[in-house]
């Protein structure tokens, strides 16, 4: 497949149905950078957008990714994405809650690395929409960060990678989360709309009972400043999906 043909391709819900993935989702696929014949879980996949992105940025490093998807109309719809992207040979879906491990893994069945795009956002800071698929995407409504987390040491290998994104604006609550589930930041990336501005997304790559040692990374800028949403040279050498 092409890569100018995604995420173009993907099918998604409709706005009043429920989530669309953002530009973050395309980030984070790009951020990932996993090594040869990794077993990788896209926690709270979706569409698929962010396993199967891993996937055609990666053809030659023979990748197993599992979608896992509480949400049965958005894993059908991972699926059919997969089947179009002719990517069924190496992206499963799994349909469950992440606070379900013990029901949907077997014992000692770990991964090398999981892709995160949690809900950024606890109940009461922010405004809910009439659509509860898209609560449950934007919010902690039914799964907190905790659960998600906690998840993610349970299913992980020893010295395994938890690569996802969050509000910067939020990241103290992520890194004390990531603490007591002994995480250790590696990597910090933080996303800025443009260079006049705040970051609002931060990148991390984050080892299970890892070293101590954080490295943090030039900022990314999305849009050249004084146009309208232009994207940066900078940003589409760092992801090709963005046009």
């Amino acid at each position: 497949m092409d890569l100018i043909e995604f995420p173009k391709i993907l099918k998604q819900p409709k706005t009043q149905q429920g989530f669309r993935f953002a530009i973050d989702s395309l980030l984070l696929s790009c951020f990932a950078k996993p090594k040869k014949k990794w077993k990788i879980l896209d926690l709270g996949c979706g569409c698929g957008v962010i396993g199967l992105g891993t996937l055609l940025l990666n053809p030659n490093l023979n990748l197993k990714v599992f979608g896992l998807e509480k949400e049965i109309f958005m894993g059908i719809l991972a699926y059919k994405n997969a089947s179009l992207l002719n990517l069924n040979d190496h992206y499963k879906i799994i349909i469950g809650n992440i606070k379900d491990t013990k029901k949907l893994f077997k014992v000692n069945d770990f991964f090398d690395q999981i892709i995160l795009n949690p809900p950024y956002r606890p109940i009461g800071k922010g405004k809910l929409s009439p659509v509860s698929a898209k609560n449950k995407a934007k919010f902690e409504y039914e799964t907190s960060l905790k659960d998600f987390i906690k998840g993610c040491k349970i299913l992980l290998k020893n010295k395994g990678e938890l690569v996802l994104s969050y509000l910067s604006e939020n990241i103290s609550y992520l890194i004390t989360t990531l603490n007591c589930y002994n995480f250790v930041i590696k990597e910090m990336l933080f996303i800025h709309p443009r260079s006049n501005q705040n970051a609002k997304i931060v990148l991390i790559k984050a080892i299970k009972n890892g070293n101590p040692g954080t490295k943090i990374l030039p900022p990314l800028i999305l849009y050249q400043k004084n146009k309208n949403n232009i994207f940066t040279p900078q940003v589409k050498s760092f992801c090709p999906f963005l046009k």
